[in-house]
């Protein structure tokens, strides 16, 4: 039941309700002002840390942006990413070292003559001067039988035979000088021989390595740089993933720029419901003046109960705008730094070890990520294709390297072959002497013919015999030098190769230590963005006990209402003011302290009896 105020108690009452009032008031504006505080300290640390913030997040960008310019081709048609570049340079190079091993194909084809001849017995050329030993030896045979015959007759035919046998003597020594001379050509057409099969072996293995290293290392390669450029490909999709999400996670930044600038609104509503506050304080002031014997007193009594009324439940709607306010921008703030901090966190746990690896990891050959994939590869590959290219060139080396067996042997057959010449060329003068001794014996016609014929023989096989070996040895020359210049020009082929290889180690080593650097950079930005979001979002973390200070004010204004409602109630009845509406002059000046659209068309929704100018969405805010 309303308690009815008679009017000899009221006054009382009323001072009674004006000390309480004063008291909530005093309370609610050093709550209000805490607020400010707070929210300035809070809405100033943000600010205070925005900009290196921003900076993290600048740099981070930038590193993402570096680290993707080594996998990510660019739109231009020509401009491939760092990696892409370097692989492809380093497959192109290791294609042009399988180029200068083309020429296996042309040394077989430039030394089948050399190594094997077209004849159906398939023998080497070079052993077709053994031939020419044989067939000399049985003309020297038969000449020799003949000579030893001559020396039988001339014993038999005394003294008109002795300078036949001289001659028949001479016949038989030069025949052996012959026959040693052959003995000579024989053994350095073995050691030739000899020679020749090594060097048919060395040839062999070696087309064979070029065979190899041509076909089953660039296949090995080929599958290699298939493996890399689909490992690239996955690489690209996955940074595309990450940039999609360290582009998500940094968005917020740049909605946090805008947050803060409601800073200023929500502290200037503050201060207008502390002015609010302080002005009703003011007027409640009066009731302790009041005159309530005085009708007209009695009325203005009752036109600050209705202004306390109103203003209570305004300062309620108020309160809770600020608290919106806040919300809208502090604890959107808030939430917004604490995704960043989940977002960056979960990226560090989803790609790693994709793509946040060790360069450690990178040189060691660790097989953890993609990227060490990639170089781990190729980096056991180089070493591999070095160790051949180099037996390689010990095979080529060795082959040039007993080039002196081939031709001191050629030499010393050339050699022997002139030394029999000019024996021949004695035995042109021993056939003139045998003709005129042969006129001093008898039955010389026996001999005559057979031995003209027999030292004829001789002197036309070692004619013969010489020009086919110096065809053959000018032949055989030209086809080995021909090899030796080749084989020269792929030892140099093979030295660069190996060097280009090398060289490109080194291109691929600094790239891996590049993309390391990158990542570990990438990574340190990302890791100290994440703590940068953490300390910053860890400092509006109590930022929730502003809600718990608005919360409060809204319960005293809600105290004060039901408080003052009672009370006008029954001071309505006391005194008997029927149908009493009270004046909305102390209203209009409250109205016009406030500076916000939200706090005009709040006003003008909850004193619909007030005329309110709401104006535009936005309103104007007057910062002091």
């Amino acid at each position: 039941m309303q308690e009815v105020i008679q009017s000899k108690n009221v006054k009382g009452r009323v001072i009674e309700l004006v000390d309480w009032l004063d008291c909530v008031f005093k309370n609610s504006i050093e709550v209000l002002n805490g607020m400010i505080e707070h929210t300035g300290f809070l809405y100033g640390q943000i600010s205070d840390r925005l900009p290196l913030l921003e900076e993290k997040v600048d740099n981070t960008a930038k590193e993402m942006e570096s680290l993707t310019d080594f996998f990510i081709e660019n739109n231009s048609e020509h401009n491939f990413s760092k990696v892409t570049r370097v692989v492809n340079d380093f497959k192109t190079k290791i294609e042009q070292v399988y180029s200068s091993l083309s020429a296996r194909d042309e040394i077989s084809s430039m030394l089948e003559g050399f190594l094997l001849n077209n004849s159906n017995d398939e023998q080497a050329r070079i052993l077709q001067v053994l031939q020419l030993i044989k067939e000399l030896e049985s003309v020297l045979n038969q000449l020799h039988i003949l000579s030893i015959n001559a020396n039988i007759v001339a014993f038999k035919s005394g003294n008109n035979g002795a300078g036949f046998k001289v001659i028949s003597d001479e016949i038989n020594n030069l025949s052996q000088k012959i026959k040693d001379r052959y003995r000579v050509i024989e053994n350095n057409i073995k050691s030739l021989h000899n020679w020749h099969g090594n060097f048919t072996t060395g040839i062999k293995q070696l087309v064979s390595e070029e065979e190899k290293i041509a076909l089953d290392y660039r296949n090995k390669l080929e599958s290699i740089f298939n493996n890399i450029f689909n490992a690239l490909y996955d690489i690209s999709e996955k940074l595309k993933e990450v940039t999609d999400s360290i582009n998500k996670a940094i968005n917020p930044v740049y909605d946090i720029i805008i947050l803060l600038q409601n800073q200023d609104i929500i502290r200037q509503n503050v201060e207008n419901l502390i002015k609010i506050i302080g002005k009703t304080r003011k007027e409640v002031s009066y009731l302790k003046k009041a005159d309530l014997t005085d009708p007209v007193e009695i009325e203005k009594v009752f036109d600050v109960l209705t202004f306390l009324t109103d203003v209570s439940g305004l300062g309620q709607k108020l309160m809770d705008n600020i608290i919106n306010q806040l919300y809208d921008s502090l604890f959107a703030i808030q939430n917004r730094l604490e995704n960043m901090e989940k977002r960056l966190e979960r990226l560090m746990e989803n790609n790693s070890p994709d793509l946040f690896f060790s360069i450690s990891d990178l040189e060691s050959g660790g097989m953890t990520s993609k990227i060490s994939f990639i170089f781990h590869k190729l980096m056991d590959f180089i070493p591999r294709l070095n160790r051949k290219l180099s037996c390689l060139l010990e095979e080529y080396l060795k082959l040039v390297d007993g080039s002196s067996g081939f031709f001191n042997n050629m030499d010393g057959i050339e050699n022997g072959f002139n030394e029999i010449i000019t024996i021949s060329d004695w035995f042109c003068k021993i056939k003139l002497l045998a003709k005129i001794e042969f006129t001093k014996m008898e039955n010389r016609n026996i001999f005559t013919g057979a031995i003209e014929k027999a030292i004829d023989d001789v002197i036309n096989t070692s004619n013969r015999n010489n020009r086919i070996y110096t065809d053959l040895k000018n032949e055989l020359e030209d086809e080995y030098g021909q090899f030796l210049n080749l084989a020269n020009g792929n030892i140099e082929s093979i030295r660069k190769a190996i060097q280009i290889i090398e060289e490109s180690e080194e291109e691929l080593k600094l790239s891996i230590k590049l993309i390391g650097s990158t990542v570990e950079d990438f990574r340190s930005a990302v890791l100290v963005l994440v703590k940068e979001v953490a300390e910053v979002n860890g400092n509006i973390k109590n930022a929730f006990a502003l809600k718990e200070d608005g919360q409060k004010i809204i319960a005293y204004f809600k105290e004060v209402k039901e408080e003052v409602d009672k009370f006008k109630n029954g001071y309505l009845i006391g005194f008997k003011l029927n149908n009493q509406k009270g004046s909305n002059d102390r209203l209009n000046d409250l109205v016009n302290e406030f500076t916000s659209y939200l706090e005009r068309k709040t006003a003008s929704e909850e004193l619909s009896d007030l005329n309110i100018d709401v104006g535009s969405e936005g309103g104007e805010l007057t910062l002091f």
